[in-house]
C-alpha cells in the first residue's frame, strides 16, 4: 500500500502527540512506583470529600454510572449504529475499534501496575485494580471520538462549541465522581486522562491518515 505525503504527515503528528501524552503518563507511573504521589493524592481527596452530603453523593453516583464500562459500551454501540445507518461506515468502524482497543489498553495497564484502590471514606463498593481509572479513560475515549467525528462533519460552530463544552463537562465530572466516591486516587484519574489522550490521538490521527474522504 502506498502511503501518501499527507498520510505520513498525520502519522508523524500522531506519533508526536502520543509520545507527549505518554511522557505525562510516565511521570505519574514513576512517582507511583516510588510512592511520592501519596501526599498529592491525599490532599486532593480531602479537598473533594470535604463536603459530603446525600444530594451530591447521588449526583456523583449518577455520573459514575454513566461512565461505567457497560454503559459506555452501550453508548458506543448506539452511536456506531447511528453512524452506520446514516452512511458513515468508516466513522462507525472507527468508533468501535478505538473504544474497544482503548478498553483493552486500560485493562492491560491495570494488570501491569496492580495498584490497590484507596480505602478513604469509600462510598460505593468496587473491585479490581485502581491505576489508571477505567472510567476516566472510557469517558475520554467515547466523548473524544464522538466530538471528533461531529467536528469533522458539522459546519455549525455553535454546535461544535456546545459539543466541546458538553464533552469536557462529562469527562471532568466522571473523573471527579471517582475521587469523590473514594474508589480512585486523583493520580489514577489524571493518568487515565493522559493514557486515553494518547490512545485517542493515535486512533483519530490514524483514522484521518487513511480516510479516503476528499475533505481530508
Amino acid at each position: 500500500m502506498i502511503v501518501r505525503s499527507h498520510q505520513k504527515r498525520h502519522l508523524l503528528t500522531s506519533v508526536f502527540v502520543i509520545l507527549s501524552f505518554l511522557m505525562a503518563f510516565a511521570v505519574f507511573v514513576e512517582r507511583l512506583e516510588v510512592h511520592r504521589l501519596m501526599g498529592f493524592d491525599g490532599r486532593i481527596i480531602r479537598l473533594v470529600q470535604r463536603k459530603i452530603d446525600n444530594p451530591l453523593t447521588e449526583f456523583m453516583k449518577f455520573f459514575t454510572f454513566l461512565g461505567s464500562p457497560p454503559v459506555v459500551a452501550t453508548f458506543v454501540a448506539l452511536t456506531a449504529g447511528l453512524l452506520y445507518r446514516n452512511g458513515h461506515r468508516r466513522e462507525a468502524l472507527g468508533m468501535v475499534m478505538a473504544n474497544a482497543a482503548g478498553a483493552g489498553f486500560n485493562e492491560g495497564l491495570k494488570y501491569m501496575f496492580r495498584r490497590q484502590r484507596p480505602d478513604i471514606h469509600r462510598l460505593v463498593p468496587v473491585h479490581g485494580y485502581s491505576f489508571p481509572s477505567g472510567h476516566s479513560m472510557g469517558s475520554v475515549m467515547f466523548y473524544g471520538t464522538l466530538f471528533y467525528f461531529l467536528f469533522r462533519r458539522a459546519s455549525n460552530w455553535l454546535l461544535k462549541a456546545i459539543a466541546l463544552v458538553a464533552s469536557t463537562f462529562m469527562v471532568l465530572v466522571t473523573g471527579m465522581s471517582r475521587i469523590y466516591l473514594g474508589v480512585h486516587y486523583p493520580s489514577d484519574v489524571i493518568s487515565g486522562y493522559a493514557a486515553a489522550g494518547a490512545w485517542l490521538s493515535a486512533s483519530m490521527k490514524g483514522f484521518r491518515a487513511f480516510s479516503m474522504d476528499e475533505r481530508e
